[in-house]
């Protein structure tokens, strides 16, 4: 895409959204074993044939059993193509240690970790799982945009015009920063007498409203159109100086959503533990079954952790309590009938 020629919708730091076809669906099942052991799914549908790179890691080390199928389209619906792969781990972290080392240019960041605590009647497991995603600019603070249990919910899926607005600001805050420090470089070295770089820093929050206002975005097709825009903000001609830097800054913004696009891409994480499960973050539990669901997206804002804790019963522990239980009281019993026999 080429801000100078006009080809596609190109939005001054501010709205650069790029659509993917194939759209990947990530199910990750992971059951945990009352021995620690675990068994690690990973299934991925996509409208396509073939699935050259999940977004997903996955060693490519021939350790995964991969099976292929097509799902049949049911009435309107399309054919779906699952790659399946699955692999077994002797303990917890034997799976984390498979996302210790992870390559670079996977679109989703996994951190696994867990403990098995041995409490003679019970036997505790915790497992916890973070997903982060390649982000292409700085993170600024989410508070002024959303609160924290705004953002736990709209991790967790929740559909909400609100939420996603907040987000969707926040984003586009982001792209804003990144491209006003590279015009800021700009504009320090035109050494211009009107143009200085602390007018044009004092003037940051008017073009952040010039440029987030959406009636403005839709008049911005190239490069020049948004120089044109700063000229008359400004106040100054050698706003137009800017053009060059602009298109760069744009050419820029498209490589790096270019790397992390995944838009569209969902992921379902369940875990399913041994025992019940006694505390969790997930908004989804049925039975020893704990479930997540995001997509890439809502996985931008920040680190997504989940979560979950399990109780197993150790019975053989109250058999053998029982039976030591019983032997004392037996020998109790013993000791104080001979007493009284000696008597």
């Amino acid at each position: 895409m080429n801000a100078k020629n006009g080809v596609g919708k190109l939005l001054f730091g501010m709205l650069c959204l790029v659509f993917f076809p194939g759209c990947l669906e990530h199910t990750i099942t992971t059951t945990v074993r009352s021995d620690g052991s675990c068994v690690r799914t990973i299934e991925v549908a996509s409208d396509k044939d073939s699935v050259t790179k999940f977004s997903f890691p996955l060693r490519r080390d021939g350790s995964w059993k991969i099976e292929k199928r097509k799902e049949e389209p049911q009435g309107k619906k399309a054919a779906k193509f699952i790659t399946t792969a699955v692999k077994e781990f002797n303990s917890i972290d034997a799976l984390a240690k498979e996302y210790v080392v992870v390559d670079s240019t996977d679109k989703v960041l996994v951190r696994v970790s867990g403990e098995r605590r041995f409490r003679w009647f019970y036997t505790y497991t915790r497992y916890a799982e973070t997903y982060d995603v390649f982000f292409p600019y700085v993170r600024i603070p989410l508070a002024p945009y959303m609160s924290d249990d705004e953002v736990r919910r709209y991790q967790n899926g929740e559909n909400n015009d609100t939420l996603k607005s907040k987000a969707d600001a926040w984003y586009d805050r982001c792209q804003f920063e990144f491209v006003f420090t590279l015009l800021a470089v700009e504009v320090k070295l035109l050494r211009d007498p009107v143009l200085t770089p602390e007018y044009f820093e004092s003037q940051k929050g008017n073009i952040a409203r010039l440029f987030g206002n959406k009636e403005e975005q839709k008049k911005i097709k190239t490069a020049a159109d948004a120089a044109v825009m700063l000229e008359q903000l400004l106040h100054t001609g050698a706003a137009w100086k800017l053009t060059n830097a602009i298109d760069r800054a744009m050419q820029l913004m498209m490589e790096k959503e270019e790397r992390g696009a995944a838009v569209g891409d969902s992921y379902t994480n369940a875990v399913q533990m041994p025992g019940l499960i006694l505390e969790s973050n997930a908004p989804e539990i049925v039975g020893v079954r704990a479930t997540w669901h995001t997509d890439f997206e809502r996985l931008r804002l920040r680190p997504f952790e989940m979560n979950v804790e399990s109780r197993v019963v150790n019975v053989w522990a109250y058999i053998i309590t029982g039976i030591v239980v019983l032997l004392l009281i037996s020998v109790i019993v013993w000791i104080g009938v001979r007493r009284f026999r000696l008597r």
